[in-house]
């Protein structure tokens, strides 16, 4: 029954966030040229894990403010992994719309 009204959201130790919130947070954010998020569970607690693609003028320690950004916004501190430029892009070809979340706490 509560399909519709959680499907646009995850809880990550106790706190909502919003995945177009969340969308609107990275794109906003100069650092951030594309992204992915996998909420995981290490047994102990959820993790916010952020696949994060720099931009091209991105300083080096782009991380360090984008994990600041997001602690600030949502008050949770995530993990990130930086990846290779198209990599996110090429993970989601052939999706119509791209599943920039995914909840692996199974």
């Amino acid at each position: 029954k509560h399909t519709h009204r959680t499907a646009g959201f995850v809880k990550v130790r106790g706190v909502n966030i919003g995945f177009t919130d969340f969308e609107d947070l990275m794109f906003r954010t100069p650092e951030v040229a594309d992204f992915r998020v996998a909420i995981t569970f290490d047994g102990t607690a959820d993790h916010l894990k952020l696949f994060m693609e720099p931009a091209p003028a991105a300083p080096a320690d782009a991380t360090d403010t984008v994990a600041g950004i997001i602690k600030h916004t949502f008050e949770i501190t995530p993990d990130i992994e930086v990846v290779a430029p198209g990599s996110i892009a090429k993970s989601f070809e052939g999706s119509f719309k791209p599943p920039r979340f995914k909840d692996e706490r199974g």
